[in-house]
């Protein structure tokens, strides 16, 4: 995806060879940032007196990054500490990691705003990345691909637009009536812009859309430059928050989906309640000793393709953040091998596309890796590896905001007037402004939710004790199953998978099905030295949905839908949300890899800010999509996602 060849250095300043002009000012490039884009959207004002608890920037061309650090130093500077900056940018031509760092070395008063930045910065690859800077206060959705793409999967409102990119007469592309026409559409009544270019079909094509435009000195040598707003007249209602100011929520459910769901609640301000039946926290799958971040690309357009490779971006950033020890998470590598030559071809396919991710390797170079025989081909995740989940769900416990209740059944869910009521029979044990379903297949169990219905599936890990073959192991290998290296004497192997089961006794006869699975992974391994009846393992329930994807979303209220005659004359009509209920479960055997996305998924939904993934993810992850396709409503089902439709909410 990096070009070298895009970049390339004159007089000690970035020039783009695509479009043949300068990155930014050659003598002045901080300088021309603050003075075109943050004082002319009168940013610094605007942010002393912001009475919102997040501000939207959406910038039309990223490059070196300048404008986003800029903006970051002057947020950090003015605004309130639980204030969030959301900054939306598209890039199509990205630059690699060591361009970046060698552009962010001429401004060493923005050290460590690169440093933030560039720590999550090699993960990239097409579609949508979302990354947190200074715990969260800053939030960077970076879009790599065509900003028209780009157009057609965001939707957010932006309250200041950069629009940065090279000069209309070097990329035309860009400056498109289309594009000005979807700046209105997403704009408010506050909403300024500016930008370097005072090109007169520019100005044209931003008054057409409905903006007040101000042609004013530009910066240095450049005479003129345009800035304004969005003229209110042509403004109509915008779908406001519903939620009140109390900012309370309720999980079901103390795994990895509940916990990531408060996690993202709490960095926001929230106060959770987690209620969970067990006597403490990931009891159940979360409760796993070892979980492996295995994203399984399937080299595909399509959602589970989609959701497998932003997920694992997401995660692997996120991770690093969180500082887990050494013992608990370890980076080590995952080799997923080849089972015949049209996989093998496939894997090297997915390779060429995910440069900043994956590595195809040949037999011998995944033996040098494994530190074992390996006998295929394979495709190499160098910064993947190994967790310890109960570990990490015990690290998000700990944030401030997060209470549990454990040893409560929620048997029964109510909706009051400022939210929802959980009941244990006939005893009440939670309110909040906020209900999320985190609890499995048992979402299903209550009468709104009915119409979500998700597959128990149980699965064994068997746990081998470590041999003189098996301890040279040196990273995870994983083939029907996945095997470990060596933690804390045992190599963990698994995991079987048998759908709607829910008895979690351990197995003979699963073990026996692990121990077949080990002779694909490592051929040469005498399995009989492992007696069955002595070995050690563990089995857990997670659950499925009919399609593999999570469920994640609002719910929709089936009470009080409209007919599907209603539906299908007036294809303007939305099914109506209930106000404050969501779901998030449903990831099968993928929720370490899925959760800490679609967690944020959630939190962005709850607080109406800019998603971090497109509105056709979204659309595909919406908790009733089973419902809306039995309906035959699948037009609905694509427009049906929009994170602000809070004015379709019912009571």
């Amino acid at each position: 995806m990096h070009n070298d060849s895009q970049l390339t250095w004159k007089d000690g300043q970035p020039y783009s060879t695509i479009f043949e002009d300068i990155y930014f000012s050659q003598d002045h490039g901080m300088q021309e940032t603050e003075y075109v884009f943050l004082q002319q959207n009168q940013l610094e004002q605007r942010w002393q007196h912001l009475d919102k608890t997040h501000f939207t920037i959406i910038e039309t061309g990223f490059g070196t990054g300048l404008n986003f650090l800029s903006s970051c130093q002057l947020w950090l500077k003015t605004s309130q500490a639980h204030q969030r900056l959301h900054f939306i940018s598209c890039e199509q031509y990205p630059l690699s990691l060591a361009q970046m760092q060698q552009a962010h070395a001429l401004w060493p008063e923005l050290a460590d705003i690169s440093a933030a930045l560039l720590e999550q910065y090699a993960y990239l690859g097409q579609g949508f990345h979302r990354f947190h800077l200074f715990h969260q206060r800053i939030s960077l959705t970076l879009f790599i691909g065509d900003v028209m793409e780009m157009m057609k999967q965001l939707h957010s409102y932006a309250d200041a637009w950069l629009l940065d990119g090279f000069a209309p007469a070097k990329n035309p592309t860009m400056w498109q009536r289309e594009m000005f026409d979807w700046m209105a559409r997403h704009s408010q009544a506050n909403t300024t812009f500016a930008t370097f270019t005072a090109a007169g079909e520019v100005k044209r094509g931003l008054q057409n859309a409905g903006f007040v435009v101000n042609k004013i000195a530009g910066f240095g040598k450049k005479r003129e430059m345009l800035s304004g707003h969005f003229s209110a007249d042509t403004i109509k209602a915008r779908p406001t928050a519903s939620l009140t100011k109390s900012q309370s929520a309720i999980v079901l459910g103390a795994g990895v989906s509940g916990l990531t769901s408060a996690h993202a609640l709490a960095k926001r301000g929230w106060q959770c309640t987690v209620i969970e039946q067990h006597h403490d926290i990931a009891q159940e799958a979360s409760g796993n000793p070892v979980a492996v971040l295995y994203p399984k690309p399937n080299d595909g357009d399509n959602p589970l393709n989609q959701i497998a490779i932003t997920s694992y971006q997401y995660s692997l950033a996120w991770l690093q953040q969180l500082h887990l020890s050494p013992q608990d998470c370890n980076f080590c590598g995952i080799l997923q091998l080849a089972e015949n030559d049209a996989e093998a071809k496939r894997f090297e396919s997915i390779a060429k596309k995910l440069p900043t991710l994956t590595r195809w390797v040949s037999a011998e170079q995944a033996t040098e890796i494994a530190g074992v025989k390996i006998h295929q081909p394979a495709l190499y995740y160098p910064d993947s590896g190994w967790i310890r989940p109960q570990q990490l769900c015990r690290r998000l416990a700990q944030d401030t905001g997060i209470d549990f209740q454990f040893h409560q059944y929620a048997l029964r869910i109510e909706q009051i007037d400022l939210g929802w009521r959980v009941w244990d029979g006939t005893r009440i044990v939670g309110e909040a402004e906020v209900l999320i379903l985190a609890n499995a297949y048992h979402i299903a169990d209550f009468t709104h939710t009915q119409h979500c219905e998700l597959t128990p599936v149980s699965g064994q890990i068997s746990f081998l004790p470590s041999s003189p073959q098996l301890e040279k192991l040196t990273c995870v290998v994983c083939a029907d199953a996945y095997l470990t290296p060596n933690i804390d004497q045992y190599h963990s192997l698994g995991a079987t998978f048998e759908p709607f089961q829910t008895d979690i006794s351990v197995t003979e006869e699963a073990h026996r099905q692990n121990l077949e699975s080990l002779k694909n992974i490592l051929p040469e391994m005498d399995t009989s030295e492992f007696n069955t009846k002595n070995l050690q393992g563990r089995s857990a329930i997670r659950s499925c949905s009919f399609d593999y994807l999570p469920f994640v979303g609002a719910v929709i209220d089936t009470q009080n839908m409209p007919s599907q005659t209603a539906f299908l004359r007036d294809k303007s009509l939305l099914p109506p949300l209930l106000r404050g209920l969501y779901i998030h479960a449903g990831h099968g055997a993928k929720g370490l890899l899925q959760a800490p996305l679609c967690a944020e998924i959630l939190a962005c939904q709850i607080n109406a800010e800019p998603m971090p993934v497109g509105l056709d993810l979204l659309a595909a992850l919406n908790p009733n999509r089973q419902l809306l396709k039995k309906l035959g409503l699948k037009a609905i089902k694509q427009q049906y996602q929009d994170p602000l439709l809070s004015n379709v909410q019912s009571r």
